[in-house]
């Protein structure tokens, strides 16, 4: 699996992608934060492992898995079925109800990426080292 991924250029760029958001995001001077209290521990590993493969669970592997088993949900658009659609949707308004932030719903983009590769796949675990990958550039660049 891991040797279909890295000669996945999409999957790639997805990688280069997130790098590139995250450098142009602190060169814009948003704060990074400094891991080095262990009482952080526990929040950074929650941010970086859990939440990112719970999340993908959840909305790639059992919603869009439900909506893609739909004739609606196969539909797409460049690419991007409305299953994806649908599910970024609400993965971005799950976002918006814990955090209430305009960030929220840039979270939509990114997950847009997540479903497409849980689709091209037929599994979650591309999406899962993605969300993972994003998640520890997020807090190791931003904070």
């Amino acid at each position: 699996m891991i040797q279909k991924l890295i000669r996945d250029k999409f999957y790639c760029l997805a990688f280069i992608a997130g790098a590139g958001i995250w450098i142009s995001l602190w060169l814009l001077g948003l704060s990074r934060s400094e891991i080095t209290s262990p009482t952080l521990l526990i929040p950074f590993l929650s941010f970086v492992l859990i939440y990112p493969v719970t999340e993908e669970i959840i909305f790639r592997g059992y919603i869009q898995g439900l909506l893609l088993k739909r004739d609606f949900g196969l539909l797409s658009y460049y690419k991007l079925t409305v299953a994806n659609l649908l599910t970024s949707s609400a993965f971005s308004l799950a976002h918006f109800a814990i955090n209430n932030t305009w960030f929220s719903f840039l979270v939509f983009i990114p997950s847009l990426a997540f479903g497409y590769f849980r689709e091209r796949y037929n599994t979650v675990i591309p999406s899962i080292i993605l969300h993972v990958y994003y998640n520890l550039g997020f807090i190791l660049f931003i904070g």
